[in-house]
């Protein structure tokens, strides 16, 4: 089991320092988007929101829309993607997908979606999910830099482990060479392959003990199960227990 787990880690080192480089220029790209081109456009363009190629206040902007979505289908075959405007410089729309409710998009160098509660979202519900796109960039960023960080970490630490020798190496093959000869004796030889003498049953008997007992070997911790965690008596329980009513055998 030892030599089993050891290849299995040998595996995924492997795998992971094969993929995660590729993880990490995504998650790098997605990063300077983020943080240097959308960002920076939204806090550039405050306040700004145009539909269909013209500028509108916030209160003008709910009419326009409420005159626009009435016309975009409530169900669709196929995603699609219906533009409606530009709003702080970036542009939004609507991504219908079948079996699920539209998406509110705001797309520049990354894209970024906010599902509706509706398959016939309001124009408020639609600015709404924009502004609140739009104020989570900073959280959106930090994540995204935290995500880049843990990736860069788990790649230095599986190329650490990446050829790490079978430390129980010499422990199991030293019980293997025992089990070997404990075989042959068992079976009535006298003599090994190489033709040495084979001591006795009992004296493999407490080499394998010896052994075994010099041998500390690391195992997953113990973990408690549901049936291990003992509930807490209820206090009218142990109150009519205490009065004599009935006696308190559950747990």
């Amino acid at each position: 089991m030892l030599k089993r787990n050891h290849a299995d880690e040998q595996y995924i080192a492997r795998r992971s320092v094969r993929d995660l480089p590729g993880t990490i220029g995504k998650l790098a790209e997605r990063l300077a988007g983020l943080e240097e081109q959308d960002a920076a456009t939204a806090a550039e363009h405050a306040g700004d929101l145009s539909i269909a190629g013209r500028s509108y206040s916030h209160g003008d902007a709910l009419d326009v829309l409420g005159e626009k979505l009435p016309a975009v289908p409530q169900r669709v075959t196929e995603t699609k993607q219906i533009p409606l405007g530009v709003c702080r410089g970036l542009a939004f729309g609507l991504l219908l997908q079948p079996h699920s409710y539209p998406q509110v998009y705001l797309e520049g160098a990354t894209s970024r979606y906010e599902l509706m509660s509706g398959h016939r979202p309001g124009p408020r519900a639609v600015l709404n999910a924009l502004e609140r796109l739009v104020e989570d960039y900073p959280k959106r960023i930090e994540r995204t830099r935290q995500e880049l960080v843990i990736a860069q970490t788990q790649l230095r630490d599986y190329q650490d482990r990446l050829g790490a020798p079978f430390t129980q190496e010499r422990y199991w093959v030293e019980l293997s060479v025992l089990r070997d000869q404990l075989k042959a004796v068992l079976a009535g030889n006298e003599k090994d392959e190489s033709d040495r003498p084979l001591p006795p049953p009992e004296e493999f008997g407490a080499g394998m003990k010896k052994r075994l007992a010099a041998k500390v070997i690391e195992t997953d911790p113990v973990r408690l199960t549901r049936a291990d965690v003992a509930a807490e008596v209820p206090v009218a329980r142990r109150v009519r227990h205490k009065a004599g009513h009935f006696e308190c055998d559950e747990p």
